[in-house]
């Protein structure tokens, strides 16, 4: 079997240690969209490798190109391999998603469910009962407590902490050195000490394809939410009659929520 790893940047060059100790004596090759210094272009990969005889593991560090080249390898065929370094800590019942990379002293803990393509960084770590979704990154040192819940696409900077039973909504950025005691509703950037509200990621939301008309759409929501003056309930009062399913999916989550949301910016 062949290891290819597709991406020939700083972040695969990291992990690549991790793959050739798992798998000794086979080959490892880089895939490149630009391809140098031995790497090869995916064309000429699906030409040398079919896919009964390579698994691939995506290397971006971004998560929407890491889905985007998921989707278009599995299309053709292959399948996906997990990567753990030797120095990382996995305890019983957890269940991690194809395509993720598990750093160096990275630790999950106990009966933790994680979707596909998940990244660990260094030192980070994931308590017991946690509910992680797909395409979902913790930078260095991040430490989770035990029944934490985290959406889809959503990112946490390094040296970030996050309370017990905290939910954090999909697509969200939190930014690095937070401390993360409320649940954070979807769609947004949360930053500064004590954190707050710090916007829409409008950006994550762009390069994940959501159209400029829904990420207006979903700023309008947020603004009754934390810029209208109005408190929790009269927003929700004002935003009950609005159709739009992102809107629903922010209140939808703010009624489900039991420590209640972040506090406004």
């Amino acid at each position: 079997m062949t290891r290819l790893i597709y991406s020939h940047g700083g972040y695969a060059r990291e992990f690549v240690k991790h793959v050739r100790a798992a798998h000794p004596g086979e080959d490892v090759v880089f895939i490149d969209d630009a391809p140098s210094d031995g790497a090869i272009s995916y064309e000429v990969a699906r030409a040398r490798y079919a896919p009964g005889s390579a698994q691939i593991i995506i290397g971006f560090a971004g998560a929407a190109l890491r889905k985007s080249k998921t989707e278009q390898v599995l299309r053709d065929g292959y399948t996906l391999y997990s990567v753990q370094a030797q120095t990382a800590q996995i305890g019983p019942n957890v269940h991690i998603g194809e395509g993720s990379i598990l750093s160096d002293f990275s630790t999950l803990t106990a009966d933790a469910r994680i979707g596909q393509s998940f990244q660990c960084n260094i030192y980070s770590y994931v308590a017991h009962d946690c509910i992680i979704g797909e395409h979902v990154i913790l930078v260095n040192s991040v430490s989770l407590a035990g029944h934490v819940v985290i959406g889809d696409w959503s990112i946490l900077g390094g040296l970030s902490a996050v309370h017990q039973f905290v939910h954090i909504g999909k697509h969200v950025m939190v930014g690095g050195g937070s401390m993360v005691r409320q649940d954070i509703p979807p769609f947004i950037t949360v930053a500064r000490t004590p954190l707050a509200f710090d916007g829409v990621n409008s950006i994550g939301l762009k390069r994940r394809g959501f159209s400029h008309e829904r990420i207006e759409r979903i700023q309008s929501t947020y603004r009754l939410l934390y810029q209208s003056g109005r408190n929790v309930t009269q927003a929700k009062e004002a935003l009950k009659d609005n159709k739009d399913p992102d809107s629903q999916a922010i209140l939808d989550f703010i009624a489900k929520s039991e420590r209640g949301i972040l506090l406004k910016s």
